[in-house]
């Protein structure tokens, strides 16, 4: 396992903590989905989903030939904070649930 900690206080100081920045970011996308798509727009973003998208849209980011490398270490430092929340509720799960 890699030890994320130092990677979590980076991230927690600069945007707070990721599972309520996920959660937040969720809403207003439902919000705007629901604007735009009108009754359409019926489905949750739960905080993993806006994850994976966060994610997917800095390695889109790297479509651009003039895109900097810093949004590889970026979205790095991303997929080790929101592995790390994943192992924290799968093991709250496992514990629930024992």
């Amino acid at each position: 396992m890699i030890d994320t900690s130092a990677i979590r206080e980076e991230k927690d100081k600069a945007y707070g903590d990721p599972r309520d920045a996920l959660l937040g970011i969720g809403c207003i996308w439902q919000i705007y989905l629901a604007t735009r798509c009108g009754a359409r727009w019926e489905r949750e973003l739960t905080p993993d989903a806006v994850a994976d998208m966060m994610i997917l849209m800095k390695v889109m980011r790297r479509a651009n030939p003039d895109c900097p490398s810093d949004s590889l270490i970026d979205c790095g430092k991303d997929i080790a904070v929101y592995a790390d929340i994943a192992t924290e509720c799968d093991a709250r799960v496992d514990h629930d649930q024992g």
